[in-house]
């Protein structure tokens, strides 16, 4: 009697199939897992930019620092932790307070999540802590946030000419007050930022500073590739996570989605820069 059964090329037909439509739909499914990851980045994005443009309304239009030093036109840096604990540049040690994420968190209501939407945050200071345990948890979030700050041309940074000593380097090019701002539409102020630098050009995922592509020299451009680098020390560059495209937010609030090529502009980085390779003069 014969017996009904698929014969081996029949097998082998199938299999091919499915290996087909998995090939097929795989990449399809890595895209729209990356879009979600994407649009999550985008919503956090949005959010601290509602904490930074709060910052500003509170501090008489007065922006928030981008990499400040521990002490501003004499006075000393401070930021509070939920246990109650009030951090000070004039007694602690000033690094994580310089650094924008322990400034900024309050007015994210401590939720570090939207600093961190790439990975999950470092321990987060509780009402519980005590002082010392506060302190380092602090110092461990305010290095490798999601999004870099531009504090060279916002705010100020003590790396690239932002202060005289403690005093605002002001009328050069750094804005430091909200209505200095020309196009606040296209004047970027986060993105997603990866630290990249050292002899080997190693990467860390996340840096709480976004270098420009040009400063009082030019650090990195856009080629086919990404980006290159063209300055040793390289810190935070904008680089995407999930495709070739980083999240990036812009002074009037909205956030949206550029290539390396896009963000290798001058006039996006630089209040009233008319040159896509302008820089400024130290």
């Amino acid at each position: 009697m014969r017996r009904n059964a698929f014969t081996l090329v029949e097998l082998l037909v199938v299999v091919a199939i499915i290996a087909l439509l998995l090939g097929i739909l795989l990449p399809s499914l890595n895209m729209a897992r990356n879009l979600a990851r994407q649009t999550k980045a985008m919503s956090a994005c949005k959010q601290l930019m509602l904490g930074y443009t709060m910052y500003h309304g509170d501090f008489s239009n007065h922006v928030l620092f981008g990499y400040p030093p521990g002490y501003v036109e004499g006075r000393p840096l401070s930021v509070s932790v939920p246990s109650g604990h009030t951090f000070s540049a004039a007694t602690d040690h000033a690094m994580p307070i310089i650094r924008y994420p322990a400034r900024i968190a309050s007015y994210e209501q401590h939720a570090w999540e939207i600093l961190y939407d790439h990975v999950a945050p470092p321990d987060r200071p509780t009402s519980s802590d005590s002082q010392s345990d506060a302190w380092s948890k602090l110092y461990k979030l305010s290095v490798f946030p999601s999004f870099g700050i531009n504090g060279t041309y916002i705010g100020g940074s003590t790396w690239q000419h932002g202060f005289n000593g403690d005093r605002l380097n002001r009328n050069r090019h750094v804005v430091f007050r909200e209505n200095e701002v020309e196009r606040p539409a296209s004047l970027i102020v986060f993105g997603e930022s990866i630290q990249r630098g050292g002899g080997d050009d190693t990467t860390t995922d996340g840096y709480h500073l976004l270098m420009p592509p040009v400063t009082d020299e030019r650090k990195w451009h856009s080629d086919c590739d990404g980006i290159e680098r063209d300055a040793s020390g390289l810190m935070g560059i904008p680089q995407g996570r999930f495709n070739d495209k980083a999240v990036t937010a812009f002074f009037d609030g909205h956030v949206q989605t550029m290539t390396s090529k896009q963000l290798d502009n001058m006039t996006l980085w630089m209040n009233g820069a008319t040159d896509p390779d302008e820089g400024y003069t130290p």
